[in-house]
């Protein structure tokens, strides 16, 4: 194979990486806007770098996989990288992957890297075994879970909603708050404060009001009539919200404050965002919880979600002693 590895250009490369990145993971297809808008916002203090791979054939250059490094803006630390390889499934085997690691790891010598990580889904053991036999070892596991939105019964559930109201608390959309001068603020602290107790493995990095906005609220994937709050008296006390992913919906986050757990109120959030999928073609709910969150799989399991596999987070510390 007439094999090439460069440096991405953007955005003449846009269209080629979504076409390896949803070729490769078709569940949830990446389109140019979305790699636009991901370029758009990234926080630019944290370093990033992008190759790609490239088949020359008939006579015109393809573009067959794609290999990232930067820092993790979500858990930085100074000389962590985390490292990102996709390839088109039907380029397998032919010795793109390897090169596009090896193109990375050069790429990182001067940088002093002291630890590297990526993250696999565990369905794929071609890829566990690429990691694994670099010398990564796996550190972390997060579980995907899935509901069939068409199946679910609400009946159950009924009078949750009134025993809610009567501890003060109102379920609105982000949509309905809009004339909250102070929405925005409210939704970012309340976000802030769910995530510390979210058992992540890992220490978070602060996220500003700013950027949480354009990450978050201004996304694409963003549905402020599924962005469900719990509000008692003007105050922002849990949340749950759905976001586009494809053919599904995403729950990307679901909490309350340590004093309003244990009363449904997170369940009934959920139950929010069950409707708005029956009510919006009986889209699949899709979330991802790590594997030892244990009260957020119990939850789950009592919706109804089904667990479908797992994405483990690959670490390889002190990397510059196989140099």
């Amino acid at each position: 194979m007439n094999l090439s590895i460069r440096r991405a250009a953007f955005p003449a490369d846009y269209a080629g990486i979504a076409g390896v990145l949803s070729a490769e993971c078709p569940e949830w297809p990446t389109t140019v806007a979305d790699l636009a808008h991901q370029d758009q916002v990234r926080d630019t203090r944290f370093y990033r770098a992008v190759f790609v791979a490239e088949e020359a054939a008939s006579g015109a250059e393809q573009l067959i996989g794609v290999a990232s490094v930067g820092h993790n803006t979500q858990a930085h630390r100074e000389g962590k990288f985390k490292l990102d390889i996709r390839v088109r499934p039907d380029m397998w085997g032919r010795g793109a992957g390897a090169r596009l690691y090896q193109a990375l790891m050069a790429h990182l010598a001067p940088l002093a890297p002291c630890e590297l990580y990526t993250e696999v889904w565990a369905a794929h053991p071609r890829a566990v075994r690429f990691v694994t036999e670099r010398g990564f070892v796996a550190v972390w596991e997060r579980v995907d879970s899935r509901l069939d939105v068409s199946r679910f019964d609400c009946t159950p559930y009924a009078g949750l909603e009134e025993r809610v109201h009567a501890l003060g608390i109102d379920i609105q959309t982000y949509a309905e708050l809009e004339h909250d001068p102070e929405r925005l603020k409210k939704f970012y602290t309340l976000d802030r404060l769910l995530w510390r107790d979210v058992p992540f493995g890992e220490p978070l990095t602060p996220l500003s009001l700013e950027q949480f906005e354009k990450e978050e609220v201004q996304a694409a994937r963003f549905i402020p009539d599924a962005c469900f709050i719990a509000v008692q008296e003007g105050a922002f006390v849990g949340y749950s919200n759905l976001t586009r992913s494809g053919a599904y919906y995403d729950t990307e986050m679901t909490g309350v404050l340590p004093m309003y757990r244990g009363k449904g109120v997170a369940t009934l959030l959920k139950l929010y965002g069950i409707r708005y999928a029956q009510a919006h073609g009986n889209r699949e709910i899709w979330t991802v919880n790590d594997s030892v969150n244990r009260a957020a799989f119990a939850l789950n399991a009592r919706l109804g979600f089904q667990r479908q596999g797992a994405t483990i987070r690959f670490v390889k510390r002190d990397p510059e002693r196989d140099r």
